[in-house]
């Protein structure tokens, strides 16, 4: 291994992060919702340079750019880069070297002219396939000019921390500050959808009761949480609390949750409370066997 090539696959390693894919993966499909196909136009031929990419006047050629970045690769890029070391093979190093292009990608995306020469139809050119929108709320709209109010009935989590912070929802609050935030405190703030939250990567604390959450995707990646109060809400699939490790206490009140399988994995957990649910009571006494207080009080 040369020492441009060791330092080429220490820059790729520290790349190919969970939450680089994630802001990436975020950061496209924002510039999908807001119509600015310009700008994925640009970003698309940007990484076509270092990457084998579809023509984007294919229909497919959206679903293609966002694969790449999906949050679900990390893994792969992890083993291709260790296939590397293992075999040193250097056109392993040159075929990841596409993330180091828009690593940055606000910058790039701020930065990025509006083309008035090209003219794009979205119904031809972006064919969206929904399985690549599995963490973010696929049915939120797109062009309309939302009001600036205190309060917002049906808001995305982001949009509600804005509200929180700043008072309105058209305030400049880049996603990345929501790193820096360990407590998170968003009962009843009118939340249907949890797009944003996957940056809360260093939460530890977190109440999102009193909303009208569907999907708990949003919360894979968000190792550091240990307590969680999702108490009445509306989903019923808690697959990806299984992730959540770190996991100590967990109020799942008042939702419509037939299984609690999914908290079985998790060996730091210590208190759940599932009132107003409908679980079976083997489930239960295995958490209760597992050393967790199980609070069923009606």
């Amino acid at each position: 291994m040369t020492r441009i090539d060791n330092e080429l696959y220490k820059k790729l390693k520290e790349s190919y992060t969970e939450n680089n894919l994630h802001k990436i993966a975020h950061n496209l499909i924002r510039l999908y919702r807001d119509k600015q196909f310009d700008k994925l136009q640009v970003i698309a031929e940007l990484v076509s340079e270092g990457h084998s990419m579809d023509s984007v006047s294919d229909k497919q050629g959206f679903s293609r750019l966002i694969s790449i970045y999906h949050p679900d690769r990390f893994q792969y890029y992890q083993n291709e880069l260790d296939k590397y070391k293992n075999n040193q093979d250097e056109q392993i190093l040159h075929q990841l070297e596409h993330i180091l292009l828009i690593l940055d990608i606000e910058e790039i995306v701020s930065n990025i002219e509006n083309y008035e020469d090209i003219d794009y139809d979205p119904e031809f050119m972006w064919d969206i396939d929904p399985a690549f929108f599995t963490y973010f709320d696929a049915n939120k709209k797109t062009g309309s000019k939302r009001k600036s109010k205190r309060s917002i009935k049906g808001c995305s989590f982001y949009d509600a921390m804005k509200l929180r912070l700043g008072g309105d929802i058209d305030i400049d609050y880049p996603f990345y500050y929501l790193e820096n935030i360990d407590e998170i405190e968003m009962a009843e703030s009118g939340i249907n959808n949890l797009d944003g939250i996957e940056y809360c990567i260093n939460a530890i604390n977190m109440n999102l009761s009193g909303n009208q959450i569907t999907d708990l995707t949003p919360l894979l990646g968000l190792k550091q949480l240990k307590e969680l109060n999702l108490s009445d809400n509306r989903f019923s699939d808690i697959d990806v609390l299984s992730t959540l490790h770190q996991l100590r206490s967990l109020d799942l009140t008042n939702n419509p949750i037939h299984d609690l399988s999914p908290l079985f994995e998790l060996e730091s957990l210590e208190y759940v409370e599932v009132t107003k649910n409908f679980i079976p009571i083997q489930q239960i006494k295995k958490l209760e066997g597992r050393g967790v207080v199980v609070n069923i009080i009606e």
